[in-house]
This record gives C-alpha cells, sequence and structure tokens, in this order.
C-alpha cells in the first residue's frame, strides 16, 4: 500500500501550522520509493489520503529523542518507568508529557520520543478538522535515510538543514550553523561518521567539501528511509493509539453491526409473539367451530375435526339443496309449460332461474288470455305474479314470477 508523508518546511512551528500552511508531501511506494511529491495545504490534503495510508512528520525541534535500556521490557511496566527514568532530563513536569516508545528487542534498548500531550493533542484535533486521519505521527528525521553510524543524512532546504545523527536521533539548524553542530553532535557521540549524505538542490551555497573532517556525498534526489518501519517511533501511543488504525479499524462498523444484531433479534422476537398470538387465535377459532357444529347438528356424537367435518356438512348441504334447487327448476317449468299449451297463441320467449323463482317472458294474444294463463298456473299449486305486461299490436308481451305454494 502506497504511503503519502506530509512535513512542515524548515523552520516552520507546528504553533503556526493552520489551513493555509504549505505543507511537503511525498508519496512513496511499499519500497519507499518515491512515486510523486509536491506541496499541498491542510485543507487539500485529505485528498491526497483517500486510498493511501497517512504519515505526518512533526519537527524534531518539537519532540525529545532518547534510547533507554532498562531491565524490564514488558510494554506496560516500560510506560510506567520511563517517564520516571527520564524526570531529571526534562524541562517540563511529566505529568504534562506524552511519552512513545519503540524497543528494539534485539539490543534491548527502548527509543523513546517525548512531546507536550497538549501540543499533540491540538495537532491531532487540527488535523482530524481537516479529515486528515494519519496512521502515524512520528518525527521528521525518520523520514532521513539511514544505514548505520558511519553514515549521517542531512536534508537542505533553502537555509536550513535537517540532519539524522543516530537511530533515533538529530537535528535541526541553520545552515549557517551545521558545521558548529555537527561538531557539538561528534562529541557526543561514540562512532564518528565517516560520511554526510546531504540531500539538496544542485545550487545550494555554502556547501563546502567537508565539514569538521566528514566527507560530504551530495545528491540531488531526495531519498527516505528504507528501515522507516522499524526504525521510527509513532507518537500515536497510548491515548492516542485510537487514531493509529481509524481507517482500517473494526470499531467504526461496531455500533451498525450491534444495530444489526438488535433488528435481528427484534424481528426474531416479533415472529415468535405473532405465531404465539396466531396459535391462539388458531385454538379460539377451532373451539367457535365446533361449538357451531355442535349447535347446528347436535345429532353428531364424535367429533373429531369440526372444520372439517363442518366443511364437510356444508358440502353436504350444498348439493342437497342445488339438486333440490334442480329439481324445482324442472317442476315450475314442467307446470309453466303445461298451462301454456292449454292458451293457443301463447309462448315463452326467455326463462330466467333464481333463488327459487322462474321467470318467463312470454307472448300470449290478449291481456284476458294472460289473465287465464295466470289462473291456470295458480290452479296447479303455483304463485304467479305478473311483473309487467304490454300490449303491442297484435299481442301481449308480459313477464311473469313462478314459484311454488
Amino acid at each position: 500500500m502506497d504511503t503519502v508523508f506530509f512535513r512542515l518546511p524548515m523552520p516552520t512551528c507546528l504553533r503556526d501550522l493552520n489551513a493555509d500552511t504549505a505543507l511537503h508531501w511525498q508519496q512513496v511506494d511499499s519500497e519507499y520509493q518515491i512515486l510523486a511529491s509536491g506541496v499541498t495545504d491542510l485543507f487539500a490534503a485529505y485528498q491526497l489520503t483517500t486510498q493511501h495510508r497517512c504519515v505526518f512528520l512533526v519537527p524534531v525541534a518539537e519532540v525529545y529523542l532518547t534510547q533507554l535500556t532498562l531491565k524490564t521490557t514488558n510494554k506496560k511496566q516500560l510506560c510506567q518507568a520511563v517517564p520516571y527514568a527520564l524526570e531529571e532530563e526534562l524541562s517540563e513536569d511529566i505529568e504534562q508529557l506524552h511519552f512513545a516508545l519503540n524497543t528494539h528487542s534485539q539490543s534491548g534498548v527502548t527509543s523513546v520520543m517525548v512531546m507536550n500531550r497538549a501540543r499533540l493533542q491540538e495537532l491531532n484535533d487540527l488535523l482530524n478538522q481537516y479529515q486528515l486521519t494519519p496512521e502515524i505521527i512520528t518525527a521528521d528525521i525518520y523520514n532521513l535515510s539511514w544505514q548505520d553510524a558511519s553514515s549521517w543524512s542531512c536534508l537542505i532546504e533553502h537555509e536550513h538543514a535537517l540532519v539524522r545523527t543516530a537511530l533515533a536521533d538529530g537535528f535541526c539548524c541553520a545552515c549557517s550553523e551545521l558545521s558548529q553542530y555537527i561538531d557539538l553532535s561528534i562529541k557526543h557521540t561514540e562512532h564518528t561518521p565517516e560520511q554526510l549524505r546531504i540531500y539538496a538542490a544542485a545550487d545550494t551555497p555554502g556547501l563546502t567539501t567537508d565539514i569538521a573532517g566528514i566527507a560530504l556525498e551530495l545528491h540531488n534526489t531526495p531519498s527516505v528511509c528504507q528501515q522507516f518501519e522499524s526504525t521510527h517511533i509513532n507518537l500515536l501511543q497510548q491515548e492516542f493509539a485510537v487514531q493509529k488504525t481509524q481507517l482500517t479499524s473494526i470499531k467504526p462498523w461496531l455500533t451498525a453491526f450491534a444495530l444489526t444484531v438488535t433488528l435481528v433479534m427484534l424481528m426474531l422476537l416479533g415472529n415468535v409473539i405473532e405465531v404465539a398470538r396466531l396459535n391462539k387465535l388458531d385454538k379460539q377459532l377451532n373451539q367457535a367451530v365446533e361449538a357451531t357444529f355442535r349447535q347446528a347438528f347436535p345429532e353428531v356424537v364424535n367429533i373429531v375435526n369440526p372444520r372439517v367435518q363442518m366443511e364437510q356438512r356444508m358440502a353436504d348441504i350444498a348439493a342437497q339443496n342445488q339438486q333440490k334447487q334442480r329439481s324445482l327448476f324442472l317442476k315450475l317449468l314442467h307446470h309453466s309449460a303445461d298451462s301454456m299449451r292449454t292458451h293457443a297463441d301463447s309462448a315463452i320467449v326467455d326463462i330466467h332461474y333464481k333463488a327459487s323463482q322462474l321467470s318467463l317472458d312470454i307472448i300470449v294474444p290478449t291481456i284476458q288470455v294472460l289473465e287465464a294463463l295466470t289462473t291456470t298456473m295458480q290452479s296447479k299449486q303455483m304463485n304467479v305474479e305478473v311483473q309487467t305486461a304490454r300490449n303491442e299490436a297484435q299481442h301481449v308481451e308480459a313477464r311473469i314470477i313462478v314459484e311454488e305454494q
């Protein structure tokens, strides 16, 4: 995964950082080869990190770097012991300072970076305000290449120089004071460096062939530390560690997961309650059906499944009614036709049967014949009602309703 480094231009301090402050940035691949670089500001920096890991470099002047060799290697015990081991070296109260550690397991040496806690919190809040969520916040010297104690690295930018003198040490100074600072550093180191690798523009003024007797090796192309992952000290530890894995942590999903589980549980509980309610309702309906069945068919003694038995009984009744209606229709039609034959020039035009009533559209010669026809039908134990009657030129059209007495 590519990484984007952001660094303040020298000699800018953190207290001068704002939305318009220029930020130098470098995009490197997994092998720490530079892919792109440039200058941006906090407002636009977020666009560079949408798909890349973010590292923010603070000026080395803002932190205190040192190394300790303690008896314990337990991380919790180290966090408790380091502040008191360094208390005499620090000018501020240890309660106001934040201590970040990097233990080198092979040598047993613990590298320590100390920074004012309030200033680190202000920096974190400012970066988050502009949606810049770095995975690592560390000193800018850790971005300089490092091989071993025999070769120091120096980045020259305008009139200032950033120098890495050890695995976990370095300084920033004006170029005019570079020789003096290197002399002081050599006096406090066990191994005098053989060369100073300088990364600067070709036209950088004031460089000589050597500084304090150390050979200079000039480079026009900037370089980054290939061992950055193993050598840097990340300030985002302890109470600041939550910012370290914000982009890949599952914590932002825990709330959604909890809500989903709660929703599923509520749905399951709702289903259980609904099933229980329906079972209770089904039992009540079965009891009501059985009571209705006993009331409607008191002669039935053996009731196994009242609902099925009720359906069978109703089907039998419907079949019987259908047969009865068919027989009644044929009976009414037979008597009506038999009565019509006794009256000349009478005829049935249309027939309708519904609800035990036979509706006949007929044609008769006169009204007198219609009256005689109804009388004949009534004599065959049928109720006859003339619904409509209309005189035409040579006959009468009428509709009569016939039903059994």
